[in-house]
């Protein structure tokens, strides 16, 4: 048998009242989120009996388009329903040639359900991705995730946002030589059916506890935190995404178009110092911010400039 069709992903549309594509995409898929029963009797070998007992099918991408998305989609997630319908594409593939032309595309649709911003890794020097996830729920009428072959691909891609890894400040004092940053967003779903249906018909954000992690040369960091840590004070904690300027280098610091995301209150933490022979030693500075009864734990500013 030959290979008949292949396929390459392409970007994400959320289908709104203004279409929001994210663009790209470095990485996507689908859980189908089967849950076999399977089930013998009789002191039998072999089993008799299979079905399905229940399905929670999930969605996943990756994305270095990160103010666009989290302009869209930001710390808290976002609910999906018709008015944010997300729409995930597998681009044909056209034999001997490059791509299919329109109306040539699977298309996968989540009508209900959630999706919620999982984690952000900004190597220094390197591209930063941003990974997202989407909870599928049964709308009582669709399937959690509608499948349509010969769709035409929305919008025009293009690579306009690329990120790294920026400066951060600790308790208002600068935290130099870092070399990553590592953002869990944290979020934890409830996800919740009933009736003996097959599929969940109810999801809900459960709780938020994001965590930050940087990697920095600076291991002077371990005296200044203390073995134990210290609590975030009234000087703000800020941690930077630099943008790199296309054609160029990186655009300038005071330009608002760089991403901050900034703690008021919580513990920064040595965790770890250590490294091999040849190379410098690197500590693991944990910030976990917590809510001050007013703010998000984490603020987020796509439109910042560099302090």
């Amino acid at each position: 048998m030959s290979v008949e069709a292949a396929h390459v992903l392409y970007a994400v549309n959320i289908n709104a009242a203004s279409d929001v594509l994210i663009d790209q995409i470095s990485d996507q898929n689908l859980d189908a989120g089967l849950m076999e029963m399977i089930l013998g009797g009789a002191g039998e070998v072999y089993n008799r009996f299979v079905a399905v007992q229940g399905q929670a099918p999930r969605v996943g991408f990756a994305t270095s388009k990160i103010k666009t998305a989290l302009d869209k989609c930001g710390a808290a997630g976002l609910a999906l329903d018709a008015d944010n319908i997300l729409e995930m594409f597998f681009q044909a593939v056209a034999e001997g040639g490059t791509r299919e032309g329109v109306t040539s595309h699977l298309k996968l649709s989540v009508n209900e359900g959630l999706l919620v911003p999982r984690t952000i890794e900004a190597p220094h020097g390197g591209r930063a991705v941003l990974t997202y996830e989407g909870i599928a729920t049964w709308d009582g009428t669709n399937d959690p995730v509608v499948l349509l072959a010969n769709q035409t691909l929305p919008g025009t891609p293009a690579v306009d946002e690329v990120f790294t890894a920026g400066p951060v400040e600790i308790n208002g004092v600068a935290l130099t030589a870092i070399q990553n940053i590592s953002i869990a967003f944290g979020i934890s779903e409830m996800v919740v059916g009933g009736d003996g249906e097959v599929w969940p018909s109810f999801v809900a954000i459960q709780g938020i506890q994001p965590i930050i992690t940087i990697t920095t040369l600076d291991v002077l960091v371990l005296n200044t935190l203390d073995l134990e840590g210290k609590a975030q004070t009234a000087s703000d904690s800020v941690v930077y995404l630099r943008k790199i300027a296309k054609g160029g280098t990186r655009v300038p610091e005071a330009t608002e178009q760089h991403i901050s995301f900034t703690i008021d209150e919580g513990r920064i933490a040595t965790r770890t110092v250590g490294g091999s022979h040849g190379v410098p030693l690197a500590a693991i500075v944990q910030i976990t911010p917590t809510y001050d009864g007013t703010h998000a734990p984490v603020a987020v500013d796509t439109t910042a400039a560099i302090a």
